[in-house]
Formats: C-alpha cells, sequence, structure tokens
C-alpha cells in the first residue's frame, strides 16, 4: 500500500508541476511493476574484471549473426554474447560512441549497442580477439587504464592493441559457451553479483 501526502513545495513550484511529477513516479512505479502484463524492466549491470571462478557470471553464450564486415582490412564476425548469470547481453551505456563509455549487460534489444565485431587474430602462437563495437568501428571492449586489479572496470575505448583490449574465449564445456579473458591480466570478463 502507498501512501501519498502533500508537502511545500521547495522553490515555491507550482500545483501543475507538481503533479506532473507526481505522474512520472506513478508511471514510472507501474513500469518496474509490469502493470498491465507487460516484463518488469530490470536496471543494466555491471561487467567487471575478476579473478576466474567458474561461476556463471563469468560464462557467456556467443550468439553469432552470420554477418561479417572487414574492418581495417580484416574480417570480423557479428556476435551478440548473453551471460548465463543474468540472461542479460554485453551493451555499450547509453549507446555512446566515446573513450570510458560503460560496458554493461542489459535485456536484449536487439540495437547496434548490442552487436559486437570480433576481430580474431592468430600471431604465431597467440589467439586471441579484439572486440570492436557496432557503434563505432574503432572503439572496442578494453579494461579501463589496463589494470590488473579485481572489480577493473570494462568499458569502450578506441583501439591501441595494447593487452588491455586483446581477450581470448576459453570453452566452459557447453556449445558456444565461453569464458572471456583477459590476455593482460589473466582474468575473467565477470557480471558483477551475477546480475541478480
Amino acid at each position: 500500500i502507498i501512501e501519498w501526502g502533500f508537502v511545500d513545495a521547495p522553490g515555491n513550484r507550482d500545483c501543475p508541476t507538481i503533479l506532473s511529477d507526481v505522474n512520472k513516479g506513478v508511471n514510472a512505479l507501474l513500469t518496474a511493476m509490469g502493470v498491465g502484463g507487460q516484463p518488469v524492466t530490470t536496471p543494466p549491470v555491471n561487467v567487471q574484471l575478476y579473478q576466474s571462478n567458474s561461476t556463471k557470471a563469468q560464462q557467456f553464450k556467443f550468439e553469432y549473426t552470420g554477418k561479417t564486415k572487414k574492418i581495417n582490412g580484416k574480417t570480423c564476425y557479428g556476435v551478440r554474447i548473453k551471460n548465463l548469470s543474468s540472461g542479460k547481453y554485453i551493451d555499450v551505456a547509453g549507446a555512446e560512441k566515446k573513450n570510458g563509455t560503460n560496458i554493461q549487460v542489459h535485456p536484449k534489444n536487439g540495437t547496434d549497442a548490442q552487436l559486437l565485431w570480433e576481430e580474431r587474430v592468430i600471431y604465431e602462437t597467440d589467439m586471441y580477439a579484439f572486440f570492436h563495437s557496432a557503434l563505432k568501428d574503432n572503439m572496442v571492449l578494453d579494461v579501463a587504464g589496463g589494470s590488473h586489479a579485481n572489480g577493473s572496470n570494462i568499458q569502450l575505448f578506441e583501439k591501441n592493441g595494447t593487452a588491455a583490449q586483446k581477450f581470448t574465449k576459453v570453452g566452459t564445456g557447453a556449445e558456444k559457451t565461453y569464458y572471456i579473458v583477459n590476455v593482460g591480466s589473466g582474468k575473467s570478463l565477470d557480471v558483477l553479483n551475477g546480475g541478480k
């Protein structure tokens, strides 16, 4: 049960403005509750770097689109990446195209914010990948500051070829399901608290 009351309006705001604010709040509450048979809207959850622990927070299913694209002369493979713990997809926050934009998991929405182009690299005995954002070709997944610490943030950053942007896929035993391990640190992409 929600009880409503009236208080003095700060800054002498008028009643129509206050009622408009109340209506917005009620609509947001109804959306969150899934009123009218609509699914509950869940907030996005942060993606971080963390010591490999074999939990589903670190397991990702690669859903390939079947499309390829040339980026800087290299064939890249379209993929949407779903976290097994949360059921959400790797997503560029706010569909921003600038350095430092946060990487999160978010319910599937089919936008380019959730589409990556996987550039596979084989160099002598090394195999790794860069994950380019479909929002802007030269922007890739990156460990902020090249950090090796647990909890380091995953962000979008202009490709620079450093180990902070190189990832290997380690199979979990399930089809097209992998741990995504950063080459620089040996630690895995991890959804904060499993996205719950």
